[in-house]
């Protein structure tokens, strides 16, 4: 609970304190005078240092921030008030804490990519060697499947975008040392060549082509089932069904199972790192329920995958406009939906909390940082929308009296802004309060980052 509520104020806190860290600074950019600029909410606890006309303060709630411009819904016409500010100029500041945040979510996500994430992975099959490579040097052939470089995996992506694996900063996969072996298996066949030089697997691949083979796994074995019949096991990776390779991609092996159901057909699995097992299965056409035709639950293998730095950022775009989508799209949902589960539907506070304890833990756990940074990126994209809806009391809602303000040639008296902001407010309270007692009396599912993180 203590690593929940500690995740909480400092996840959020931070994403607030951004959030107004961008009005200060663009209030300070055009001329606007910050007050005061306090980290955390009052009450006040001291006056940390005077700067520039701004009081930087450290207030007792230690979570956010805050920036109190001169000026704001008091009818003030001083020159460096926000009130008398162009309305270019108040848009601008209004919209810099939702830009902050954005920028938050995009770094989150793009380090994610950069720092290492699982990616689905498989071992390299020799499909062509080319003339004069590596692979030729070696004599290796068509078929080859390349299981370990000088005891490593040979691992590879299997999507193109990942252009390292097993390191979190080397793009070489497993780098062979003068002394070390690269072992292959052809049809079952196993092979152990010497080789002297510094050589990494990427070189070893370099102009020949190739494909990622055996990366379904098997995780859970049904008693009484097909597959416990013929022998599989935990562990082991299929290579092919009914001497057709299979994998999760496009659901092949869910459709070769369906297709051959009811007849006996081969099946070939890699067992540990060089045992190769062939065996006879019979997939069932009306299998209990929960269970496949196999009778096996199979995932991808997995391992530390990253991305360029460039690609990377590109990436964190991209995850950045999805979850602003994603949340845009979310009130459409719960209406439509309102009948019947929706798995984005809004969390207060209390879900929240737990959503931050859960990625801490499996952060802490794993080793890697995923967890917590997707989480921080998806909640700085989600606080830069929910900021943005024209609401009173919201960056959005004082944008939206700028735009009246623009189209009236005449700003909305100030004693009238002040009371709908106040009623705004008042109304926001209330629904965090809803949103709250929601997450205690029904909880959301929690994001099964481990099952994310390949277990």
């Amino acid at each position: 609970m203590i690593l929940r509520l500690v995740g909480f104020f400092a996840i959020l806190g931070f994403l607030i304190f951004i959030h107004e860290l961008g009005h200060y600074l663009a209030a300070r950019l055009v001329g606007v005078k910050v007050e005061e600029f306090g980290m955390g909410y009052p009450p006040r606890l001291a006056k940390l240092f005077r700067f520039q006309g701004t009081d930087f303060t450290l207030n007792w709630i230690p979570y956010g921030g805050f920036a109190r411009l001169k000026g704001t819904d008091d009818g003030d016409r001083a020159p460096d008030a926000f009130d008398a500010a162009s309305p270019l100029n108040r848009a601008f500041i209004l919209l810099a804490g939702v830009g902050m945040n954005l920028v938050v979510a995009i770094v989150c996500f793009a380090v994610t990519y950069r720092a290492g994430v699982p990616v689905s992975a498989g071992l390299p099959e020799l499909m062509e060697i080319g003339r004069g490579s590596v692979a030729e040097t070696l004599s290796l052939e068509e078929g080859d499947i390349v299981l370990t470089v000088d005891g490593a995996a040979a691992s590879v992506p299997m999507l193109t975008e990942w252009v390292g694996i097993n390191g979190l900063r080397s793009a070489p996969v497993g780098s062979m040392e003068a002394t070390g072996q690269v072992t292959v298996m052809n049809n079952g066949a196993l092979k152990q060549l010497p080789l002297t030089g510094d050589i990494s697997l990427k070189d070893l691949l370099d102009g020949s082509r190739y494909r990622p083979v055996l990366s379904t796994m098997i995780t859970a074995v049904e008693e009484a089932s097909p597959a416990e019949g013929s022998g599989l096991e935990v562990g082991d990776r299929i290579y092919s069904l009914a001497a057709e390779p299979v994998s999760l991609f496009g659901n092949s092996l869910i459709e070769r199972t369906q297709s051959h159901a009811g007849r006996e057909v081969s099946i070939e699995v890699l067992r540990g790192r060089t045992e190769w097992v062939s065996a006879r299965i019979i997939p069932r056409t009306d299998p209990p329920d929960g269970q496949g035709p196999l009778g096996i639950t199979v995932s991808t293998t997995s391992r530390i995958g990253y991305v360029r730095s460039v690609r990377a950022a590109l990436l964190g775009l991209t995850d950045t406009l999805g979850y602003v989508w994603a949340t845009l799209r979310l009130p459409a949902e719960m209406i439509r939906d309102r009948e019947s589960d929706v798995s984005g539907s809004l969390v207060g506070p209390v879900g929240i909390a737990s959503m931050v304890g859960d990625a801490i833990e499996a952060t802490t756990r794993t080793g890697l940082w995923l967890p917590v940074l997707r989480l921080t990126g998806a909640l700085s994209a989600a606080l830069a929308v929910v900021n943005l809806l024209p609401l009173p009391a919201l960056d959005g809602g004082r944008l939206l009296f700028v735009v009246i303000e623009v189209v009236r040639r005449r700003p909305v008296h100030p004693e009238r802004a002040r009371v709908v902001h106040f009623v705004g407010m008042a109304l926001l309270l209330v629904l965090m309060v809803a949103l709250t007692v929601q997450d205690v009396t029904d909880p959301q599912q929690p994001i099964d980052w481990y099952g994310l993180l390949g277990n």
